[in-house]
């Protein structure tokens, strides 16, 4: 099992300095479990609880899309939610390096990525607004000896906050997926868009799955319908 950094090991999760906030989002979650109704017509019923969800799935499957998504349907139900995708972290430090997305990385690259991590995780536990749910992203493979900590730190996170913890592994057609793999925003963001690397990578790798996972299939569905899908399996109803 990987290591998490010392403000977040331990019986501990949340630093005292922050345990006012902890305090604050239990008060708001109680007040939600009291106040759950049922909206009108085909929509879900808004989260009970603030949550942190995990998006997990292959490079391309379409994860950042249906958190976004998911982050305007949350914000329509008002409870504002915040989208860390795993790019917002990585990112800095694949521009400075150059990195195009099919560029052997140096040496120490994901070390200094993940000190980024460490201090947007922080800042979720210690600065963020208690009634802010979140929705991560990632690529956990069980042959990446970081997967086991990804997810720890994920649901460490959820703990720190007194959120649930919802993880969704989205999969989808290999055809549909490849085509979604040389979407323009993916260049932007220095992600993979060579579609022979990434289908050798899906061939060869095997997700990781945390307990509680939700299968979800977005071949046919548009990101809306993902999102009232997940929500739909978040309170139970779906």
């Amino acid at each position: 099992m990987g290591r998490h950094p010392s403000w977040i090991r331990g019986v501990d999760w949340c630093p005292r300095s922050a345990e006012k906030q902890v305090s604050k989002r239990r008060e708001l979650n109680d007040a939600r479990r009291g106040q759950f109704e049922e909206v009108s017509g085909d929509a879900v019923s808004p989260l009970s609880e603030a949550t942190v969800f995990h998006l997990l799935g292959h490079p391309g499957v379409g994860k950042l899309t249906v958190a976004r998504a998911l982050a305007k349907r949350c914000r329509q139900l008002g409870m504002p939610l915040i989208v860390v995708d795993n790019h917002l972290t990585s990112l800095p430090i694949l521009a400075v390096v150059d990195h195009d997305g099919s560029t052997e990385l140096p040496d120490g690259t994901w070390e200094l990525v993940e000190e980024i991590r460490e201090r947007v995780d922080r800042a979720i536990c210690q600065l963020a607004p208690p009634d802010r749910s979140f929705v991560f992203t990632n690529v956990v493979v069980e042959s990446d000896p970081r997967a086991v900590q990804t997810i720890d730190r994920v649901r460490a996170v959820a703990r720190a906050r007194d959120a649930g913890y919802a993880p969704v592994l989205l999969s989808c057609d290999k055809a549909v997926h490849l085509r979604r793999v040389q979407s323009p925003e993916r260049t932007d963001k220095r992600k993979w868009t060579n579609q022979d690397a990434v289908a050798a990578f899906v061939e060869r790798e095997t997700l990781l799955r945390p307990p509680g996972l939700f299968d979800l299939d977005v071949t046919d569905l548009d990101p809306e319908r993902a999102a009232e899908l997940i929500l739909a399996w978040t309170d139970g109803s779906g």
